[in-house]
């Protein structure tokens, strides 16, 4: 088992490591605050020990970190503290901690102490392992018409399905964590010695058990002993039946034993009637067992292997590839490319006759000692064995994308798919199927991002970069927890005059290294996440806060400033009150601020987005369409928008002038405006050619690195104390 000690004292962190109750066990010692909290995060101790020595300090930190990612049932925290601070004490409870001891305790009782907490630990752990064990067999187990239940070595429940609670009188949640004593005559169950449940396989015997209510039954009872990893028992299996019916049919036939003598040939024919209903009952439940477990291992649309019989068939794969080291394998994950599109249009029924007659073709695709998986909704794997190299896996991808292209004949329509594969090669070096499987997801994804319906071999720098993008998704989360957004803000500019109208609020974010990240990496992944209106929020808040300081500077005569929002809000019908709220809560007035949007997200979310803008204006802030053109929104229908501004997008604006196309996309742009009463801010100024062109046809505010780059909220006050930029020519 792992332990973590965090401590700031090296002397005191080898005083706990050097306990008596520790050794022998996996020890990770910390000093740093952050690189405790990522070894827990990679390694999950089942024991933690923390030194806390202030309320405020990185211990309890530590503590709190811990609980936040970790369920409580799955780890002990204990935290040392001076025992003269029962502030501190409290704290370290309300933290998350088990138990709080004296950190200036005598030794032998830090040992008693610390090695208590090591045994719940240790009881933890084996929960763990035993709940992993039994969870991939546990649906089968449900559905079962006998009783099963899983008891650790102790006796206590860990998992008993319906059949066997019923079978007892209970349900199941009243009898886990019990004793299996409660379902045992008295002193009838005994536990297994160590040696005997190392030794005994399974054993079968008939015995009386207890109901609920008290009623002693005649039950078959066959179990048997699970074994972890090092071969080492965890846990017993059991399997009852209630026999109460056979046993009275055995006495009935007891009784017509003693009428043999007298009535054996009326007799023989019931007898041998009966015992043949008896046999087939018996047929017929093991058939239907079978079955069950049919149905736990396979797929219940495509009749395809699951992903767990799949995992279970790679494993052997991977086990007998360290006796056959030149044996090249691969696995393949598929992805069906227009699955959604044939839901989405043509129902459900339509996708589930598209994913069996997907099946269909994956199967003649490949050879018959081939495996075929189901991963699960419009996804499929793929193990095929015995490859030459690589040039043969590319084979068979092709030949699954030429099969699965023909037409398919749904719902009276011609269908037509494509399927995305990843490829993972056995010479990349795995040990475990799901690390196998997963490069293949990941190669999948990368076939995705292209055009797809292509296939991808799975490289190292696939991991890399899906690895990169788990850390920057962690890094965002815990910087949008602690607010670590900055905000920058550019010039808007009156072209004429070169007065400051306003200024565009920019996010920009520094990682755990302190590197930037920009905006069009984190931005779109935190869209991607779900976390992107949170980010808006605390942009908003921030852009509001800074508005409150300039106005304490230059009264209530501040430049607007413009906030860029997410289609994420715009589907959000309560955006506005949430946005009044905030006004409210910074006394910001409304005209002093700006929304801007792109044409994109208006027409994707049409109806509610229309509504949402036109309730920002009601409050009096004003709606810009960001990045103007470059979107796919109808001219015809922009009048009806509830919108004041166009911005045009830079890429119209940027270069040296001689794109003609461009700068009559922009002197249209301007036109239209000028007809719909709208204001038009050219974007991405950079060069006095481009502002002279941008002048000339009638454009009056712009913004760029001409003007200004995006500033810090403390460099606004220069343009504030002195609004006009000298760019006249």
């Amino acid at each position: 088992m792992k332990v973590l000690i965090y401590s700031p004292e090296e002397d005191f962190s080898s005083q706990l490591a050097s306990l008596r109750c520790l050794a022998a066990l996996d020890v990770d010692r910390w000093h740093d605050f952050s690189a405790a909290r990522e070894s827990f995060e990679q390694d999950r101790h089942p024991l933690v020990l923390v030194e806390a020595s202030t309320s405020d300090g990185d211990g309890l930190s530590l503590c709190r970190k811990i609980r936040a990612v970790a369920a409580k049932d799955r780890h002990v925290i204990v935290m040392v503290a001076p025992n003269d601070d029962p502030l501190l004490h409290r704290l370290a409870l309300q933290a998350g901690a088990d138990e709080v001891i004296d950190r200036n305790a005598d030794p032998d009782l830090m040992h008693v102490q610390i090695g208590n907490a090591k045994r719940r630990a240790i009881r933890l752990d084996e929960s763990r392992l035993v709940h992993k064990a039994t969870l991939a067999i546990q649906r089968a187990m449900d559905r079962m018409q006998l009783g099963v239940t899983i008891t650790n070595m102790d006796g206590t429940i860990l998992y008993t399905n319906e059949a066997d609670a019923q079978m007892h009188g209970y349900e199941p949640e009243e009898l886990l964590g019990q004793s299996v004593r409660i379902l045992s005559l008295p002193d009838s169950w005994k536990p297994l010695t160590a040696e005997q449940a190392r030794n005994m396989k399974s054993w079968r015997r008939e015995t009386v058990n207890v109901r609920k209510d008290g009623e002693e039954f005649p039950v078959q009872l066959l179990s048997d002993v699970v074994l972890d990893a090092d071969g080492e028992p965890v846990a017993v299996v059991t399997v009852s039946e209630d026999i109460t019916e056979r046993k009275h049919m055995e006495s009935e036939l007891g009784n017509a034993r003693d009428e043999l003598t007298c009535r054996v040939r009326e007799r023989t024919t019931e007898l041998l009637e009966a015992n043949i209903r008896l046999q087939h009952e018996i047929l017929e439940r093991r058939k239907a067992e079978r079955q069950l477990l049919y149905e736990a291992l396979h797929d219940s649309l495509t009749d395809l292997p699951n992903r767990a019989l799949f995992y279970d068939r790679l494993s052997r794969v991977l086990a007998g590839s360290d006796r056959h080291p030149d044996h090249l394998f691969a696995v393949l994950y598929l992805d069906l490319d227009q699955y959604k599109v044939v839901t989405e249009s043509l129902g459900p029924d339509a996708g589930d006759r598209l994913l069996i007659q997907a099946s269909h073709r994956l199967r003649n695709s490949v050879r018959p000692e081939d495996t075929i998986g189901s991963a699960g909704s419009d996804e499929f794997l793929v193990l095929v064995e015995d490859l030459r190299d690589a040039n043969d896996v590319t084979r068979v991808a092709r030949r699954i994308q030429e099969n699965l292209a023909a037409p398919m004949e749904i719902a009276g329509q011609a269908v037509f798919t494509t399927a995305s594969i990843g490829i993972a090669l056995s010479s990349t070096g795995y040990d475990k199927p799901e690390d196998m499987i997963r490069d293949a997801q990941i190669a999948m994804f990368r076939a995705q991002a292209g055009t797809g319906g292509g296939h991808i071999i799975f490289d190292r720098e696939m991991h890399e970069r899906a690895l990169a993008r788990m850390r920057l998704e962690m890094e965002l989360r815990q910087a949008l927890e602690r607010e670590e957004f900055e905000v920058h803000y550019q010039p808007i500019v009156e072209l004429e005059s070169g007065r400051v109208e306003g200024f565009e609020a920019l996010a920009r974010w520094k990682n755990c290294d302190g590197l930037p990240v920009p905006p069009n990496e984190f931005i779109p992944l935190a869209e991607e996440i779900g976390t992107i209106a949170d980010l808006e929020h605390q942009i908003l808040r921030r852009v509001c806060c800074d508005i409150q300081q300039w106005r304490e500077l230059v009264g209530r005569s501040v430049p607007f400033v413009s906030v860029n929002l997410s289609g994420k809000e715009l589907a959000n019908p309560s955006f506005a009150n949430q946005v009044a709220d905030t006004l409210r809560d910074f006394e910001v007035d409304p005209s002093w601020l700006r929304f801007e949007v792109t044409e994109s997200s208006i027409v994707e979310n049409s109806s509610v987005a229309v509504q949402i803008l036109a309730e920002l204006r009601q409050l009096g802030i004003r709606v810009y369409i960001d990045d103007f053109g470059t979107g796919y929104s109808s001219l015809s229908s922009l009048h009806s928008y509830p919108v004041d501004t166009l911005k045009i997008d830079q890429s119209f604006v940027s270069g040296d002038g001689t794109n003609h196309e461009n700068w009559e996309i922009v002197r249209i742009i301007i036109g239209l405006a000028n007809n719909l009463g709208l204001e038009v801010i050219a974007e991405g100024i950079e060069t006095t050619e481009q502002l002279d062109a941008i002048r000339e046809l009638g454009c009056s505010l712009g913004q760029g690195f001409l003007f200004s780059k995006p500033v810090l909220p403390i460099e606004v006050e220069r343009f504030l104390g002195a609004p006009e930029i000298d760019i006249v020519a």
